[in-house]
């Protein structure tokens, strides 16, 4: 309008905007938090290792239990006849060696084969070569293909994580306390399967299941893509055993005295003497 006066107002609604800078961790906090994280962790991974152990042992013992009815089964269906524990070398019972192949199991009558055995164990599969999962401790994660293949045809017999002890009465000179294993009969106070706890004697390396560091075997390690060769004085946790009347028992380190066992000589911590050496 003529003669009027223009008056220029800033505008009102313009806001600046606040800006906030967020505080970050500082180093010495996230120093903190990592030594409170390390903390937690070394108090639950010894927890977390000792259930897995826990859980392996019991799975382990459930595999003793159908071993134990396998054995009875055959007992029943046999005229009350034990397969005897295999001589392998003719130097004494090798509780661990099951003859794999038709031709030995007729070469060695009335010894312990997969041909005459197997049969009774659940998920056995004699023509595919699949032993089941109760052949295999839960503890011992070693490749079986090399056993049950290669070794099957060649050697013949197959080297077992489970030991099955039987008609030890005919190698009583071989054994050091006779009375811990079966002999004619099944009985609730002698054992028919254990863990395996061997020891060769070429490499004085030890098989074994359930030990502080894993599985142990007792060649070279690559040959079972699996685990150390423990050479002594062996670093066993304990033994899942098999008794007669098919209940199990777990036998801990403290119930061995491991530099005897290391001791070849020794004949007072109970063991069983083919060349090699059997521990249960």
């Amino acid at each position: 309008m003529p003669g009027a006066w223009l008056v220029w107002r800033p505008h009102t609604s313009l806001r600046v905007k606040e800006v906030r800078h967020k505080k970050g961790f500082t180093l010495i906090e996230l120093l903190v938090v990592i030594a409170v994280i390390a903390v937690l962790m070394g108090i639950l991974m010894p927890a977390l290792k000792s259930a897995r152990d826990q859980s392996r042992r019991v799975a382990c013992g459930s595999n003793l239990r159908q071993w134990g009815i396998a054995v009875a089964t055959y007992v029943g269906e046999n005229d009350g006849h034990l397969l005897k524990t295999d001589n392998t070398w003719g130097g004494g019972p090798e509780g661990i060696i099951a003859w794999s192949t038709e031709d030995k199991a007729r070469a060695h009558p009335g010894e312990f084969s997969l041909p005459a055995f197997g049969p009774y164990m659940p998920g056995f599969k004699y023509s595919e070569r699949d032993l089941g999962d109760s052949w295999l401790c839960p503890a011992n994660k070693m490749d079986y293909y090399w056993m049950t293949h290669e070794h099957w045809d060649v050697a013949k017999f197959i080297v077992m994580e489970y030991a099955y002890w039987a008609r030890m009465d005919i190698y009583r000179d071989h054994v050091t306390h006779p009375r811990h294993l079966t002999e004619k009969q099944l009985t609730g106070d002698r054992i028919i399967v254990a863990d395996a706890c061997f020891r060769l004697g070429g490499t004085n390396g030890y098989l074994y299941n359930h030990g502080r560091r894993g599985a142990s075997v007792h060649r070279n390690p690559e040959l079972f893509n699996w685990g150390h060769m423990d050479t002594g004085p062996p670093a066993i946790v304990g033994l899942n055993r098999c008794f007669g009347d098919g209940h199990i028992e777990w036998k801990s380190r403290s119930e061995y005295d491991v530099d005897l066992m290391n001791d070849w000589n020794d004949r007072t911590e109970p063991r069983v003497l083919s060349g090699n050496q059997s521990f249960y």
